[in-house]
């Protein structure tokens, strides 16, 4: 039997119903039979961050952004109607805003900021801290009018909240406001330290293919999930028009309304797409679908008027294309309100299919945004390429610097690691004097090492004042900080073991430490499991290991007849059901391997 591993490919076995038949513990050293299958492991980059601010501090301006200052209310803020209070106490402050619900249907009021100065069709990040002072149920509201952010999980501690949000590429200012409030909720819920941030999106990116959040490659298969319920919210790779609202996982659209999303895997041809739209909520009117491969002349696939899953596949004559545009229009009447309005109708989620003209390998796209805290206008900085958002080593910060100033600066690059767990690092690269209107390339290599919330702060030294934020939220699955290597290991290919518990990642680096053997530790009667990776440097053939008796302390044995080797299989996981599991390839399935 011939199987071929593929380069740098990791592999997860598991060994299952160890039965023990002794009276002692055992540790097995005997190898078992285990087979390989194909798992392609990709080195993914993060491209195209263009960082650089005017001013000292890049923020947006929010008035009173800590409700610290007035006499009768909070200066730059209005309370909308309903029970509203100035509290004497806050989240680092010595004020807050809150506002009281009654739980009615209909209930809804909120504290509402002066207008701000937002940009047409531009990503911000909106930070704050709140908390529940009483009651449960209903709906906490935080964001601008066109992007609402339910928070359903507030305790009565203060806990600090990111929002992501695109404005509509038709904004005016009478919609270029924040509000935090409530809707049909019970109790007084508090508000505290409003920030808001420019930002820019991140895309993973290998070769020419870039792909976000919800994007995905397999094989020829391009597809698009609509990301409504991540971090991105209303924002997507593919959006290139937004007039509707958002409003916690739903595009929600008046008399009018509109979003458009652009498709293209690189500059590959499509030769076939079809569209799924779920409308969750309906009231009046109809969407129509509509597709365009110019985007001057549509064509109207359908037109949709009710709750439910509508299907629509796109006419044989607009392919091949590099790209495909995708419009739903509201043809209904009546604009949207300020106080959480249900509109005409309410897309859930939207998904987009298109066959290929050929595989250029397997990718999960993703989206990381990075916040711009501080600026400096005397320089423009661009941040290429940042690496993977995995734990592991040969990761490089790459960009470049331009002194837009008549001036000569001192640069110092500097990237600060701050994990949520575990220690704090700090990396530099070479420092450049960097004269009038030059440019200059710079790197630094850095590594990450631990799963969990992790920022990313870079610095360009005491010269200048630039920061920049990229906070990455690392799966469990990505953790490196567990196994051992074994003996039998070579250049070839890795072998290293791993307790049960662990998922393993198909890009799982191989570990620091190293153990003897594989080691299955059980009482009497009890089945116990290990893992053994292998992970090769080069393609394999005929990769087998065969498992005979464990043996154990005082003559004690485990016999070959009861002993299952399994095969770790890995599922492609479109949407994640919850926190405990991650897109991408998912190690789940434990098939007998025959």
């Amino acid at each position: 039997m011939e199987i071929p591993l593929t380069r740098g490919a990791g592999m997860g076995f598991r060994k299952g119903m160890a039965r023990h038949h002794g009276g002692e513990r055992l540790a097995g050293e005997r190898p078992m039979r285990i087979a390989s299958t194909r798992l392609p492991v990709f080195l993914l980059c993060m491209t195209g961050l263009f960082l650089w601010g005017g001013g000292a501090n890049a923020g947006i301006p929010v008035p009173n952004p800590s409700f610290e200052e007035g006499e009768e209310g909070p200066d730059g803020w209005t309370l909308s109607g309903g029970t509203g209070a100035w509290l004497g106490e806050g989240a680092s402050g010595a004020r807050s805003v809150a506002v009281t619900g009654t739980g009615k249907t209909g209930d809804t009021h909120y504290w509402r900021s002066e207008t701000l100065p937002l940009e047409a069709f531009s990503l911000y990040e909106l930070r704050f801290q709140a908390r529940r002072l009483d009651g449960a149920g209903g709906n906490p509201i935080s964001g601008p009018v066109f992007c609402n952010r339910d928070l359903r999980e507030l305790s009565e501690e203060w806990r600090g909240y990111r929002s992501i949000f695109i404005t509509p590429s038709d904004l005016s200012p009478g919609s270029s406001w924040l509000r935090f409030g409530q809707w049909e909720a019970p109790g007084t819920i508090a508000y505290d330290d409003v920030q808001l941030f420019r930002v820019q999106p991140i895309y993973r990116t290998r070769g020419d293919l870039t792909l976000g959040a919800g994007e995905r490659v397999i094989g020829t298969q391009y597809q698009f999930l609509a990301p409504l319920n991540a971090l991105s919210r209303n924002h997507a790779r593919p959006l290139e028009r937004l007039t509707c609202y958002f409003n916690t996982g739903r595009l929600v659209f008046g008399g009018g309304n509109e979003v458009v999303y652009r498709h293209a895997a690189g500059d590959i041809e499509q030769q076939a797409a079809a569209i799924e739209v779920n409308i969750g909520h309906y009231t009046r009117g109809e969407v129509a679908a509509e597709v365009s491969t110019d985007g001057e002349h549509w064509i109207e696939l359908g037109r949709m008027g009710s709750v439910g899953v509508h299907r629509f596949e796109v006419p044989e004559d607009c392919f091949p294309a590099q790209a495909v545009r995708v419009r739903f229009r509201s043809l209904s009447g009546g604009s949207l309100g300020t106080d959480s309005d249900f509109g005409a109708a309410q897309i859930y989620n939207y998904q987009y299919d298109a066959m290929l003209a050929r595989a250029p390998g397997d990718l999960e796209g993703a989206t990381s945004f990075a916040s711009i805290l501080e600026g400096d206008p005397r320089l423009k900085i661009v941040l290429e390429d940042l690496g993977d958002a995995i734990p592991g080593g040969g990761k490089m910060l790459r960009g470049t610097a331009v002194n837009l100033s008549q001036a000569s600066i001192t640069l110092e690059p500097a990237l600060h690691i701050l994990p949520e767990e575990g220690d704090a690092t700090l990396v530099t690269g070479l420092g450049q004097s960097l004269a009038a209107g030059e440019t200059w390339p710079f790197r630094i290599p850095y590594s990450l090492i631990n799963a969990g919330k992790t920022k990313l702060v870079f610095t360009m030294g005491e010269s200048a004042a630039f920061r920049a934020e990229v906070e990455f939220d690392i799966h469990p699955l990505h953790d490196i900080r567990y196994g051992e290597m074994l003996p039998a290991s070579t250049n070839r290919a890795g072998l290293w073991r791993a307790s049960s518990g662990w998922k393993v990642s198909q890009s799982r680096p191989l570990p620091e430490a190293s153990a003897p053997a594989l080691q299955i530790a059980t009482a009497r009667n009890e089945a116990e499991a290990t893992q053994l990776v292998v992970r090769p440097s080069e393609p394999l053939r005929q990769f087998i290991a065969k498992c005979g008796p464990l043996a154990g302390p005082d003559g004690a044995t485990i016999p070959e007849d009861h002993i299952e080797v399994l095969r770790v299989r890995y599922v492609p996981v479109s949407i994640p059901t919850d926190d405990s599991s991650v897109a991408g390839p998912w190690p789940d399935p434990l098939p007998p391997f025959q």
